[in-house]
């Protein structure tokens, strides 16, 4: 990783020279959180991962969501309540923790990193 966190290597031929895809060479149905890179020898166009930033948004999303729909639903509790919003309840704190737990492993990866230099 360089110090942007962008790979160094392309992850299909192991080239060095990477550039940044332009317009029209990726698809655009994707999300992108962060930009494709397009290596120089082989032509791969590739996205590469974006923990930190999943992590941050998945947290940011997931831990308000989880506050809201436990307040709704423990507010007046009925059958009906329970059935609709303890699934949304399960997934967004389910969210909150898988960001928490991203998090965690990127700031371990990053701080190894730092430690082998």
């Amino acid at each position: 990783m360089t110090k942007h966190g962008l790979p160094r290597t392309c992850p299909h031929c192991g080239s060095s020279e990477l550039r940044f895809a332009r317009k029209g060479e990726f698809p655009l149905h994707y999300i992108v959180l962060r930009k494709f890179l397009a290596c120089k020898t082989c032509g791969n166009v590739f996205q590469p991962s974006s923990a930190l930033t999943s992590a941050l948004l998945l947290i940011l999303l997931g831990g308000p969501a989880s506050v809201g729909i436990a307040a709704t639903l423990f507010s007046r509790p009925s059958p009906l309540k329970v059935a609709i919003y303890g699934p949304a309840l399960l997934f967004s704190v389910a969210m909150f923790y898988e960001g928490c737990r991203v998090l965690m492993y990127w700031r371990g990866r990053r701080r190894q990193e730092r430690e082998t230099r």
